[in-house]
């Protein structure tokens, strides 16, 4: 990608949220990839403005706050006796 002054405000229905840029979007991630946008810039190609702010957590992600994907084929019924499947 080249180097490029960052997309200022132009006073349209394209700019962002005054003090916001294309960094604090959801969309970032994709509009820097497919559309040449860096996370400076202060206003949008879609007009009227996509922006959305993006979700930040104060609190780190890590494995004991991450929920395991439940499994419907292994998970047993309270009322279920487990059965030996053992062949041998």
């Amino acid at each position: 990608m080249a180097d490029r002054n960052p997309y200022g405000r132009t006073g349209d229905d394209m700019d962002l949220p005054e003090g916001k840029t294309c960094g604090d979007c959801v969309h970032c991630r994709r509009c820097t990839a497919m559309f040449g946008h860096i996370p400076a810039d202060e206003s949008c190609d879609w007009s009227p403005s996509r922006f959305r702010p993006a979700v930040t957590s104060a609190e780190p992600v890590t494995l004991a706050t991450v929920k395991p994907p439940r499994d419907r084929r292994t998970r047993l019924r309270p009322d279920t006796e487990h059965k030996d499947c053992s062949h041998g």
